[in-house]
């Protein structure tokens, strides 16, 4: 799966600009006002997503179990990507993403009690 993911950030112009978006996202904002990423800095980025992406596109047959949930803090760019229908790398059928992030503290929360089933998950 490695290799698979260094294959197409060579050949396939949709999932590089994906992962340039996903490493401007996270080093681009932490740099220096005026600054820009540097190749490279993009270059380490992708060493670095090529050993994590795996893990978001096929980590039930890398642990071999049925399903699985990559769960991160923030919505990657390369989300849209990896989980699009059509070729290039794409994640599994039985690998899904989720966005998981504490909940602010407040007043305790109750239910929503009206509206359709959708709409109560949703809230």
């Amino acid at each position: 799966m490695h290799r698979r993911v260094l294959h197409f950030l060579q050949t396939d112009e949709e999932f590089r600009k994906g992962c340039e978006e996903t490493a401007l996202n996270f080093v681009g904002s932490k740099l220096p006002e005026g600054e820009s990423i540097t190749a490279g800095q993009l270059q380490v980025c992708f060493d670095y997503m090529a050993a994590e992406l795996p893990f978001f596109v096929d980590t039930p047959s890398i642990l071999d179990v049925p399903p699985s949930v990559a769960a991160y803090h923030v919505r990657m760019p390369l989300t849209d990507v990896l989980f699009a229908r059509g070729g290039g790398l794409r994640a599994t059928r039985n690998q899904a993403y989720a966005v998981v992030r504490p909940e602010a503290a407040q007043a305790p929360h109750h239910a929503p009690t009206g509206g359709n089933a959708d709409e109560r998950r949703a809230a």
